[in-house]
This record gives C-alpha cells, sequence and structure tokens, in this order.
C-alpha cells in the first residue's frame, strides 16, 4: 500500500501517434517527484524521453472529430483549436484566444465543424474562416414590452389619426426596421434559460435542428461540508461534498431548436413506457406503495446523430437508477419512439451502459445501424438495432461481459474486449459485423488493456499477471501473433522478492451460481484450518482476477 516508487513506477495513459509510428506513455523510472511522457519508436525499436517542444505539439489522443475519411481530424487543446491533416500530419492552429473553445465536429460538408465557447454553440468555415454564432443562450427571462392602458392606448391611436406627421415618422420607422431585418446577416434566436445551466449542445450534421437541455439544482437540497485538518494554512477548511442521499433531485429538461423555422420545443417524455412505475422496494414502506403514482425524474443524454441528418437517438435515464430508454428522436415535432428499454430493481450500470449523464458505448455504424451495449440478459452485451424497423440483434452473447468497444474505421467490425476466458482475465478480440465471427487477438493470461493504433495494424498493450505490476507490451493486430514486452518496471527490491501467485478458484452458491475467488495458501507447517477473508462490497468491482 506504499508509494509505487518503492516497486517502480508502471507505465499508464498510452496512447498512440496519429501517424501510429509511435507509442506515448506516461512513465517514472527515474523515480522523480512525477511521472513524465515517453515514447517508444516502432522504426526505431527505442524509448526516448519527450522532449518539452514535441509534447506541446503533439494533438490531443481524447479530443476531436475525424471527417469521414480520416484525412482530417479537428480538436481541441489548452482551450485552443487545432486542425490535423492526417495524411502529411501538418498541424493548423485555427483560433489562439482567452476564451475556451472546445467540442470541435466536422458538419455535413465537412468544410465547416461546429464548437462550443461560453455555453454557446458557434460554426467556423475551414476556406473562409467565417464564424458564426448559432446559439444565444442568455440567463434571466425576456423583457415584456410595457403593457398600455386603456386610456395610454386610445391616446396613442388618436394622436396617429390626427397628426399626419407622427403616423409618416412611424410608418418609415417601422420600413427600416424591416429592411434591416432583412438585409442583416440572421441572428441566432434569443433564448432564455432564467436561472439554468445549459449543456449537452448537439447539431444535427446539416445544421438545421440545435438540441440542448437545461438543469436546475434542487433550492432546497443541501450540499455537506467536510473538514480538511492538514491544510497549508495551518487552519482548518472545509471542503465541499455532495447532497445527503435522499435529498431533492436536480430537475432536467431537452429542448430542440429548429433554425429553419425559428422556434424552440421541448422533447415531450410523457408518454415513455414505465415513467410511473413504481420500485419493488415500496412494497416495504406502505404509504409510498399506496400512494399516486408521479412521474419519476429523468435526464436526457446529448443527441446522436446518423451522418445523413434523418436518424437521431437520445438515451434516457430514470434518476432513481433503474431504468434506461434508448429512443429514437423525431426532431421537427420533439417526439419520440421507444428502440430499447432496460430495466433492473437493483441499478442500472455496468461495463459499457454509462451512468447517470452518460450514454455509454453507443454509435452509429451506417445511417440505420445503431450499436449499444445491454445488460437485459445479466451480463454486458453488444446489439445492433435498425433505427428505423426497430429489429434488434445480439451481436455477443454468453456468460461474460463486454468491457470495451471500439468500431474499425472501415465500421466492418468491432474491436472488442471481454471476459469471455474467464470472469478475472480480459482479452481483445475482433468481431466481423456480417458474419458475427470473432477472432481472439490476446493471449497472455491475465489483464490485457489494449489500445489500438490509429492504421488498426499494431495493439499497445498494458499487461499485468497476478504477481507482475502493469508493464507495456506491443504486438500486431492479428491471431496469434506474439506480444513483445517493451518496458520493465520493476525495482531491484521487487525483483529480489518471491511473490507468491494465489490460486484463482470457483465454488457453487446456495442459490446455484458460480463464485470465483482468489486464495492464497499458506505453507503446509502452517495448515491450521483458519483463514482471513477479504470481502469487497462495491457491486461491479472485484478481487478475484489473474491482474496486478
Amino acid at each position: 500500500m506504499q508509494d509505487p516508487k518503492w516497486m517502480g513506477v508502471s507505465p499508464s495513459n498510452v496512447f498512440w501517434s496519429e501517424d501510429s509510428k509511435n507509442i506515448y506513455f506516461l512513465w517514472n523510472p527515474d523515480l522523480a517527484k512525477a511521472d513524465s511522457l515517453y515514447k517508444f519508436g516502432i522504426v526505431s525499436k527505442k524509448i526516448e524521453k519527450v522532449t518539452k517542444a514535441e509534447r506541446m505539439a503533439l494533438p490531443s489522443p481524447i479530443n476531436g472529430d475525424y471527417n469521414d475519411n480520416f484525412s482530417q481530424k479537428i480538436y481541441d487543446k489548452n482551450g485552443d483549436l487545432f486542425l490535423l491533416d492526417c495524411k502529411s500530419f501538418a498541424i493548423k492552429q485555427l483560433t489562439n484566444t482567452i476564451e475556451r473553445e472546445s467540442n470541435p465536429v466536422f458538419c455535413q460538408n465537412e468544410k465547416q465543424f461546429s464548437f462550443q465557447k461560453n455555453g454557446n454553440l458557434f460554426l467556423q468555415d475551414l476556406e473562409t474562416g467565417l464564424i458564426t454564432q448559432l446559439t444565444n443562450f442568455l440567463t434571466g427571462t425576456k423583457k415584456a414590452e410595457p403593457k398600455l392602458n386603456e386610456q395610454e392606448a386610445w391616446l396613442k391611436k388618436d394622436q396617429l389619426a390626427l397628426f399626419e406627421i407622427l403616423k409618416e415618422r412611424k410608418d418609415k420607422k417601422d420600413a427600416t426596421t424591416a429592411n434591416q431585418k432583412t438585409e442583416l446577416t440572421k441572428r441566432p434566436k434569443e433564448i432564455y434559460t432564467e436561472d439554468k445551466t445549459v449543456d449537452a449542445i448537439a447539431i444535427s450534421p446539416d445544421l438545421r435542428f440545435i438540441s440542448y437541455r437545461l438543469s436546475q439544482a434542487s433550492k432546497t437540497a443541501k450540499t455537506t461540508i467536510v473538514p480538511s485538518y492538514v491544510t497549508e494554512s495551518g487552519f482548518t477548511e472545509d471542503l465541499p461534498a455532495r447532497t445527503k442521499v435522499g435529498a431533492t433531485a436536480t430537475n432536467y429538461e431537452s429542448f430542440v431548436y429548429d433554425t429553419k423555422r425559428d422556434s424552440v420545443y421541448q422533447i415531450s417524455t410523457k408518454d415513455l413506457a414505465g415513467l410511473l412505475d413504481k420500485p419493488l422496494f415500496y412494497k416495504d414502506y406502505p404509504k409510498l406503495d399506496t400512494a399516486k403514482a408521479k412521474p419519476r425524474k429523468l435526464v436526457l443524454s446529448e443527441t446522436l446523430w446518423s451522418d445523413d441528418a434523418k436518424n437521431a437517438i437520445v438515451v434516457i435515464r430514470s434518476l432513481d437508477n433503474k431504468d434506461r430508454w434508448l429512443m429514437s428522436l423525431n426532431p421537427e415535432s420533439g417526439k419520440l419512439k421507444l428502440l430499447d428499454r432496460q430495466h433492473d430493481e437493483a441499478w442500472i450500470a455496468g461495463p459499457g451502459i454509462g451512468w447517470t449523464f452518460g450514454a455509454g458505448n453507443i454509435g452509429f455504424i451506417d445511417d440505420k445501424q445503431l450499436y449499444f451495449q445491454s445488460e437485459a440478459t445479466g451480463y454486458s452485451h453488444l446489439y445492433s438495432i435498425d433505427v428505423v424497423s426497430g429489429v434488434k440483434k445480439a451481436l455477443t452473447s454468453g456468460k461474460y461481459e463486454v468491457q470495451s468497444v471500439r468500431l474499425s474505421k472501415d465500421k466492418s467490425s468491432f474491436f472488442i474486449t471481454t471476459n469471455e476466458v474467464h470472469p478475472g482475465e480480459t482479452h481483445l478480440y475482433s468481431l466481423n459485423i456480417a458474419t458475427n465471427e470473432k477472432k481472439q487477438i490476446t493471449g497472455m493470461t491475465g489483464g490485457n488493456e489494449a489500445i489500438i493504433s490509429p492504421d488498426e495494424k499494431l495493439v499497445a498493450l498494458r499487461f499485468s499477471s497476478t504477481n507482475r505490476p502493469w508493464e507495456l507490451f506491443l504486438q500486431e493486430n492479428s491471431m496469434s501473433s506474439k506480444a513483445q514486452q517493451l518496458t520493465d518496471s520493476r525495482s531491484d527490491e521487487f525483483k529480489k522478492t518471491n511473490w507468491r501467485e494465489p490460486q484463482v478458484i470457483d465454488f457453487q452458491a446456495r442459490d446455484g451460481q458460480k463464485i470465483f475467488a482468489r486464495v492464497y495458501e499458506p505453507e503446509k507447517r502452517l495448515k491450521n484450518r483458519k483463514a482471513v477473508i477479504f470481502v469487497h462490497g462495491a457491486g461491479y468491482l472485484q478481487n478475484a482476477h489473474k491482474w496486478w
């Protein structure tokens, strides 16, 4: 449980260069105060410490969006926007501002991209550089025109009727205003949000529809305070913390702004299947069980669009964590159509499912086929669904879970990590979408964290076993290829110790389910039928695994 420096610091935060020629990772072989960025060269076969200049110039490995043929990538880094040419790997900086620009996304013609700044959505033209504001969210409420009383209204009408010059002036003013509105570039509609927070802004690829979410925290819910005694000031300081369980939940609403009709309307959830369902545990509380059912509080994810802008998807979660709905959105009306509902009387979560605000592993294979994960069988598996016909297909099945999903660039297959071999062992597979054929790529017994190169030819692996910490490996992205170890982070002290290798066993529980455990047996001379048992209480975590 000490600082890991005593045994050697394992590599972490692994990512590839855009040209697939370098693997970057954080490492600390010199046991410095903090980890540094290193790289392994595929051609040079050497590990080198990355210079500050190279580190500053690297594209963001996380943020960004590729165009359809992966020839360009738009991304944000340190609050500014950049464009990467994926053939020459030249980088062009597009903004240099104090304000923070984020979340850039290519639009349908790929000559423009949208991005967010100061809580609003903007559009930038890559050819002209022109920036156009697409939304105008304003706090507070719109001030109404002062209403005239009966006397004031009569006098105004009488004045215009009696004095021709007043009528002439008014007509001229109205005509000038109308002409200016026609001649000026169209401005986005003013959308007043009162005291609510705007997030989950998403625009359709054809730029017509903009969806967004408003949230308002409960004014009655109190946050707790945690005292911090070990501080630089020498005085006890308060740390803000979450509200206590049972406090009034935050209220969420989602809307669509139709730029063509210049109108805003709320996404309606009133007809959602199961909206009035009560949790099963209410049966233990007669007052709750017999009370009139109220619509459950919900939160909608950011809208996901098909490339042709014809299909829109939202994921809805109940704030009691018992339901997740996959819905098709009609953006012209704000109405929803059910594609899939997952219900769990305990808790909706798990690998690829996402938590309250996340949609989980979900995306379009093509303009009609959507992939997503669900625990409908009790295990997290990968599914596809035709969003038009509603036909659903299980792409994986069995008593194992899909841990991670990545769609290949040609959209013909998935790269998935599962624990199919053993619940405490993870491996990378390729899954052909057309044939459903699955091929195992990794073979080392333990935990395999796979990071596939941009050209999809190589795999960087963070691998560990029960008595060997995480190290960096490299192998080809194919069956039966052997992994090559790149790092050895273990200290001399760690290597001198003969570390025990535990047994990973299983036994049958009273309900017939198989239970797994990791056992360290004592030497024969110490066998006294006594044991120390460690029980982990978290729902989705375990220690009966074959990795470090």
